[in-house]
C-alpha cells in the first residue's frame, strides 16, 4: 500500500540527481526510508509504502452507536475509511469484532512473519500471538489519517482476549437500543484491555478498530 510522506514533498531542479542510500526493501533508487515512520518513501513523488509483513491497526476517526449494520457493514465501514486516508489507502482491511459465530482468531488470516504496527508506523505487536494476547509495545491510539484518537477512546469489538467471542455484541451489531451491551475495548492501552475494557449500552457510540489484512 502507499501513503503520502509530507516530510518527502520537495521541489528538484532540472538535472539535480539523487544519490541516497536504499534500504533493502524499497524497490528502486528514487526510494529511501521516513525517519518518522520507517515507511519506504520516494522522493520525487512523496508517496511512501511499509514494508510487506507490517500490517497497519487503526481506530476509527469516526464514532457509531451499536448498529453498525451487522459485521460486514463494519468491514465495509473500515475500508472506506481506508480509502479516504492517504495513510491507510490501498490496504484491504476488515473490523475487529465477534459476532455469536465469528471472531478475529477465526476470520483473520495472516503470513509468518507479520508485524502490526499504526498508521504512523510504531510498532503494536511483533506478531498475532502478542496482538491477541494484549502483549503490546503501543497503543492502537491513532486513526487512519494518523491523528492521535483523543479522550473518546471507546471502541466497539465483541472480542475477549486471544482474539475470541466475547459475550455481547449489540445483536451481532444490529442494534442500537439502550437496554442491549457490547464489548469495549480501550484505545489508550497498551495491554488487554485494548480489546476488552467493559460493557457499553448499544445506543452509545464508540469507535471500530481497522486491521489490515
Amino acid at each position: 500500500m502507499r501513503i503520502l510522506c509530507p516530510a518527502c514533498l520537495f521541489l528538484l531542479s532540472c538535472g539535480d540527481v539523487i544519490e541516497q542510500p536504499m534500504s533493502s526493501w524499497c524497490s528502486n533508487a528514487n526510494e529511501t526510508p521516513d525517519p518518522e515512520t520507517g515507511f519506504c518513501c520516494n522522493t520525487v513523488t512523496g508517496y511512501c509504502h511499509h514494508k510487506p509483513n507490517e500490517k497497519i491497526i487503526f481506530a476509527s476517526s469516526q464514532l457509531w452507536t451499536g448498529d453498525l449494520g451487522g459485521i460486514a457493514g463494519a468491514h465495509e465501514k473500515c475500508q472506506e475509511l481506508a480509502l479516504a486516508s492517504l495513510h491507510t489507502r490501498g490496504g484491504d482491511y476488515l473490523a475487529w469484532l465477534s459476532t455469536s459465530d465469528r471472531s478475529p482468531i477465526e476470520n483473520f488470516r495472516f503470513e509468518d512473519g507479520s508485524v502490526f504496527i499504526t498508521s504512523t508506523g510504531t510498532r503494536i505487536a511483533d506478531n498475532w500471538i502478542d496482538l491477541a494476547n494484549g502483549s503490546l509495545t503501543a497503543p492502537i491510539d491513532k486513526d487512519e489519517h494518523g491523528e492521535q484518537v483523543g479522550a473518546y477512546t471507546q471502541v466497539w469489538t465483541g472480542t475477549n482476549t486471544s482474539g475470541s467471542q466475547g459475550s455481547q455484541s449489540c445483536a451481532n451489531w444490529s442494534s442500537h437500543q439502550y437496554d442491549l451491551l457490547g464489548n469495549v475495548g480501550d484505545a489508550s492501552y497498551a495491554n488487554e484491555l485494548w480489546t476488552y475494557a467493559e460493557n457499553r449500552s448499544c445506543n452509545l457510540k464508540a469507535r471500530i478498530y481497522c486491521v489490515e489484512q
